[in-house]
């Protein structure tokens, strides 16, 4: 939900041109220090515990094991449920290792001595600065305000691209039929053309989805708005698969006028479209938007470049009910510095910090968005937990999960979310996952029933 701000920073952001993205990687420079200064505390928290964590790992699980401590770790620096990275490799920016926070949780990583050489004094030790730290951050950082909207709307049906596995992947023809089906709430990835234009694109190239090649950074609007954005969808199980049979491919040639639409929608709503037509189209429905980045490397700068151009394109917006999130933290700090009313979720960093060491979250932060579990070697960690929901909710934190590669978006997998009392549930699949609801009588915004967590 929309937090009104006093005043807002202005925002000087290059024109719309074919150049302003070097002008923009300019700008980033400047705010880099900004946001590393708002982020440092959080990320020192960070820094001591995954590295301790990553080079004692076998010795601290038995430790905490015999000190009967649930484990809790968060999946880094990955993307939601396996987008194709782009085949193109550019060189970064400017080559600043510094801007990824690398997390390798093999041994060797530092010259601390090797995996399984720890003792039990040194874990406390750790832990005992971890949480100094936490602590002072704690008192620089105010806590969430009471009384966060979003715990109210429970329990969301979030269609994660529209509901990529039904219909065509963040498409305004998936997102009306999302909603049409009872979806309450949207979840979009949006990326940047060469000219500035904020696109809803999951992938940094369009391949995997349109009849089109490359990046989506290389492309103008007027190249991306003539490609088909259902020309890959199939649906159902491997939805993008490029090797089916040519009827599987049920909505090619909407887009460019070689087939007519379904009954109530144009060609338009089979490409890509851009954030302002959704937010045009939608303007009551709630929607999540995640910043993505701009090649498979996935530099901070990156994202920031990004982040500063959705923060230009939402600075005017009246839409009262946005999230915006990234896996950058710096992202997220830096448009929350831009627009700092409209409601975030954290990004790796923050939520790490968070659930490793009790810092609270951003600000601007409403909701925690996680996966359910995380592999890490040969064990499954969990953490999309009943404790780890109720910790959020004793914060004023929603909880809302996406599914990972670990996760069948299914009901059995549902039902299990709901007894966690989760307040929204991503899914490619909002139609199924709808049918189940109602027949459950699980409540939500446009759903009666009995709250199966009355007190969440």
């Amino acid at each position: 939900m929309r937090r009104r701000s006093a005043s807002s920073p202005p925002l000087a952001l290059a024109a719309r041109r074919p150049d302003a993205v070097e002008r923009e990687l300019d700008a980033v420079d400047r705010d880099r220090a900004a946001v590393d200064r708002l982020a440092g505390a959080r990320l020192a928290v960070v820094f001591f515990a995954v590295v301790f964590f990553a080079v004692e790992r076998p010795a601290l699980v038995d430790f905490l094991a015999a000190e009967r401590v649930e484990p809790v770790v968060l999946r880094p620096l990955v993307e939601r449920e396996g987008d194709l990275r782009d085949d193109v490799d550019l060189p970064d920016d400017d080559d600043r290792r510094e801007d990824e926070l690398l997390l390798d949780f093999g041994c060797g990583i530092s010259p601390i001595p090797p995996c399984g050489g720890g003792r039990r004094g040194r874990y406390r030790s750790v832990a005992a600065l971890v949480v100094a730290l936490a602590l002072v951050l704690a008192a620089a950082s105010p806590a969430l305000a009471a009384g966060n909207p979003w715990l109210k709307l429970r329990v969301l049906n979030i269609a994660h691209q529209g509901g990529e596995d039904e219909f065509p992947s963040n498409t305004l023809y998936a997102f009306h039929k999302a909603m049409d089906a009872g979806a309450d709430m949207l979840e979009l990835d949006v990326g940047m053309t060469r000219d500035n234009h904020v696109v809803v694109m999951h992938d940094t190239s369009v391949d995997r989805t349109t009849n089109g090649k490359g990046l989506v950074k290389n492309s103008t609007l007027r190249q991306i708005k003539k490609l088909d954005n259902a020309y890959w969808f199939s649906g159902g199980s491997n939805a993008y698969a490029h090797d089916k049979a040519k009827r599987a491919y049920r909505f090619r040639g909407i887009a460019t006028g070689d087939r007519k639409p379904p009954k109530g929608f144009s060609a338009g709503d089979f490409r890509v479209a851009t954030l302002e037509q959704v937010l045009k189209e939608f303007p009551r429905v709630p929607i999540n938007i995640e910043i993505k980045g701009r090649t498979k490397k996935e530099a901070t700068s990156e994202y920031l470049v990004n982040a500063r151009v959705l923060a230009h394109e939402l600075r005017t917006s009246k839409h009262p009910d946005l999230i915006v999130v990234s896996f950058k933290q710096q992202a997220v700090d830096l448009f929350h510095s831009l627009v700092p009313g409209i409601d975030t979720a954290p990004g790796i960093d923050g939520a790490a910090a968070y659930l490793l060491g009790n810092v609270p979250l951003p600000p601007s932060s409403v909701a925690m968005q996680m996966p359910i579990t995380y592999d890490l070697g040969d064990q499954t960690l969990a953490i999309t937990t009943a404790a780890n929901v109720q910790k959020a909710h004793q914060d004023g934190y929603a909880w809302q999960t996406w599914m990972s590669g670990n996760a069948e978006d299914a009901p059995a997998t549902w039902q299990t979310l709901i007894g966690d009392c989760v307040d929204g549930i991503m899914t490619a699949r909002p139609v199924a996952l709808e049918r189940m609801l109602k027949a459950q009588r699980v409540p939500g915004p446009g759903r009666s029933g009995t709250d199966p967590c009355p007190g969440a």
